[in-house]
């Protein structure tokens, strides 16, 4: 992955690029992340450990100065972990997801590792599976809410 990337899509200029730990965009990725997926549940981002995001690869979508999409990576033995992909409501459906999980993939196999793995929400499954990940076992409950493994070989 280059260092950034500008897209356009729907008329929309995008830049991706990776967020630097503690810096202002990654606070910024705590209020999304907290608004799209912890404050629906009751629940806030900030009660939780934060600390070993110093070690995961943060992932951001920008329009203009805003961030409007987040995913973050992290290493897990042999193979990468997505965790905390979410968008800002009003920019769904424009494929920011899936070139964010897109950089992801290419992040990982720049790094010499060929699988990734994720916990996906219930309503989130079939988004993966378009994107050819695959689900394994059964159903399970992770902060409340019914998730599914799934993994991808690169």
């Amino acid at each position: 992955m280059k260092k950034t990337e500008q897209l356009t899509t729907h008329n929309l200029d995008i830049l991706y690029r990776v967020i630097p730990y503690a810096q202002e965009d990654y606070k910024a990725s705590l209020l999304l992340r907290d608004e799209i997926l912890r404050a629906p549940l009751g629940m806030n981002i900030f009660d939780e450990d934060l600390s070993d995001e110093i070690n995961q690869i943060h992932f951001g979508a920008f329009m203009d100065t805003q961030l409007i999409g987040i995913l973050v990576l992290m290493e897990q033995g042999s193979s990468y972990k997505v965790r905390q992909v979410a968008t800002k409501d009003n920019y769904r459906g424009l494929g920011i997801g899936s070139r964010l999980v897109g950089l992801a993939e290419t992040w990982a196999m720049d790094h010499k590792i060929y699988k990734i793995v994720l916990h996906a929400r219930i309503t989130a499954i079939t988004f993966y599976e378009k994107l050819g990940y695959v689900s394994e076992g059964a159903l399970f409950s992770e902060i409340g809410i019914p998730h599914m493994s799934m993994y991808k070989v690169l």
